[in-house]
């Protein structure tokens, strides 16, 4: 049985059918090392950290460029990607308008996919300024790894090993839609307004407080929050050109963000305990 799941349809976990897989099949089952660590320190990751151009492109001008260049610039586009699903495309992604980076419309194209801009609206986002990713995290990369070792056997083994994803997600954080602040108002109550209340003689102050909301003029903390959408499928293109080096289609029962269960070993030069590497999770030859 062959799974063609995408991003957001992979769940975290092996189901019972993926189980049923490694029992009745002669599979190979690996998982890429800290791939999201290894991915955003990578020397060949680029990232933007402001706003882009506002462009729009009709569907020729989009594969006149590709054609003609072989590459797509480098953003995000609102397309509709045509097809039916295979294994490294699945329903998900198909046949509806959405935005997509570059790097899963290369993926795309490079399947044979049509890819349909949404026109006559503002349909390409186009970053121009990059930053480097091994330049802006490596030593965040250094620190981390450093930290897991530190703590190995430890009870705050488990907290260490989740530190880089918990970094990922706060660099993507949000702020709420809206703001409340709180207005802290001294009300004074004079001697004049109690003078016919027994032992009454001084001023007595009470705190009124009011709350009003304003709507955030910024939707994200900090800077890097554009590197989200650009991390994840730069991980995925990533794994995707290993698994096209490596694999024919029929020999991948299932994938998702990062492993694969095949049919067939993976090339040794790609299994290793560093950051990055495969790691054999199940082997089975009978």
């Amino acid at each position: 049985r062959r799974h063609t799941r995408c991003s957001r349809d992979w769940s975290s976990d092996v189901c019972s059918s993926d189980l049923d897989i490694l029992k009745n099949n002669n599979v190979y089952y690996y998982d890429i090392n800290k791939m999201y660590l290894y991915t955003i320190s990578h020397e060949n990751f680029i990232f933007p950290n402001h706003q882009g151009e506002q462009l729009t492109l009709n569907s020729n001008e989009f594969n006149e460029f590709y054609n003609k260049n072989k590459y797509l610039r480098y953003g995000l586009y609102k397309c509709i990607i045509k097809g039916k699903p295979n294994t490294y495309m699945p329903a998900s992604l198909l046949n509806t308008a959405s935005w997509q980076t570059h790097y899963m419309l290369n993926i795309a194209l490079k399947e044979g996919y049509a890819v349909q801009m949404i026109e006559n609206e503002i349909n390409f986002i186009y970053y121009k300024k990059r930053y480097n990713g091994s330049t802006c995290f490596n030593s965040i990369k250094k620190y981390i790894l450093d930290l897991i070792n530190h703590t190995k056997d430890t009870k705050y083994e488990k907290i260490a090993k989740h530190s880089y994803t918990d970094f990922i997600g706060l660099l993507s954080s949000k702020f709420k839609k809206t703001q409340i602040f709180k207005n802290t108002e001294p009300i004074c109550l004079s001697n004049y307004e109690f003078n016919n209340i027994k032992n009454y003689n001084e001023t007595k102050t009470k705190t009124s407080i009011t709350t009003n909301k304003k709507e955030n003029e910024r939707i994200f903390k900090y800077n890097f929050a554009r590197i989200n959408a650009f991390l994840t499928s730069y991980a995925r293109f990533h794994f995707y050109n290993i698994l096209k080096t490596n694999f024919n289609d029929e020999e991948i029962l299932y994938i998702n963000t990062d492993a694969v269960i095949s049919t067939k070993p993976l090339d040794n030069k790609y299994i290793g305990t560093d950051i990055g590497k495969f790691k054999q999770i199940f082997k089975d030859e009978n």
